[in-house]
């Protein structure tokens, strides 16, 4: 059976450019061998857009795997808009150009080498790797969420997993989890886009978790793929 073709990408901007070797390092540690890569950069300027054309020649001359950079989204205003406008880019292009999955990878994670067919292996339309952020109360916790009750889930009000939750590691069934190391099935793509809503702050990763489960598809976490994120405190989705 040949190995099923996955799309690698995420949006990103000049604000990124703290963590891009580190995420070039861990894209060519990859082990997986039937993939490709694109970025989309919404930045101000052309400067970082051929920084990551410049490496992107460089990584498809050391691997043989296309990296294509695209330069869209310039002129939306919000970047909550932004962020899914370039990101439903990346779903039509799975789509269009044949891709299997979608593995959302974003340019401040760092994921283990084998994650790909890791995830593959669990066979489920939506399976993300963890990872850690610093949350608005101070504390440390994984972006993945849970209904604490059944009230919770009629008010859709998730909580996040403390860290603690994500051993001993293992596949767990989440009702969201974050956008930076998940792989998605096109048919998940075919049925839902990424989105927001304007009166609310959440970001594009809650409301796809919402409109997967309101499609009847389970989101998995697999905590033993335990990825490295490189936040910076006070740096949020709203720099890209």
């Amino acid at each position: 059976m040949p190995f099923p073709r996955v799309l690698v990408g995420c949006p990103t901007s000049e604000a990124k450019a703290y963590c891009l070797e580190r995420f070039l390092g861990g894209l060519k540690s990859l082990t997986y061998q039937n993939f490709e890569v694109c970025l989309v950069d919404n930045s101000k300027t052309n400067e970082y857009c051929e920084l990551l054309e410049k490496h992107a020649k460089e990584f498809e001359k050391e691997t043989g795997k296309r990296f294509a950079v695209l330069r869209e989204g310039l002129n939306i205003e919000k970047a909550r808009q932004r962020v899914v406008f370039c990101r439903n880019l990346l779903r039509q292009k799975a789509l269009d150009e044949g891709f299997d999955y979608f593995f959302s990878l974003e340019q401040d994670v760092i994921p283990p080498p084998d994650i790909i067919e890791r995830l593959l292996s669990h066979k489920k339309e939506i399976c993300g790797g963890a990872y850690l952020n610093l949350m608005p109360t101070g504390h440390m916790s994984a972006v993945a969420f849970k209904f604490e009750s059944e009230e919770n889930r009629r008010n859709a009000l998730l909580t996040p997993l403390g860290l603690m939750n994500l051993f001993p590691s293992r596949l767990m069934e989440v009702d969201a989890t974050g956008l930076g190391a998940i792989l998605i099935h096109r048919s998940v793509l075919g049925k839902i886009s990424f989105r927001v809503e304007e009166d609310s702050t959440a970001f594009d990763d809650i409301f796809f978790g919402r409109d997967a489960r309101n499609a009847g598809y389970k989101i998995f976490l697999d905590s033993s793929m335990f990825c490295l994120h490189l936040f910076r405190p006070g740096f949020s989705k709203t720099d890209l």
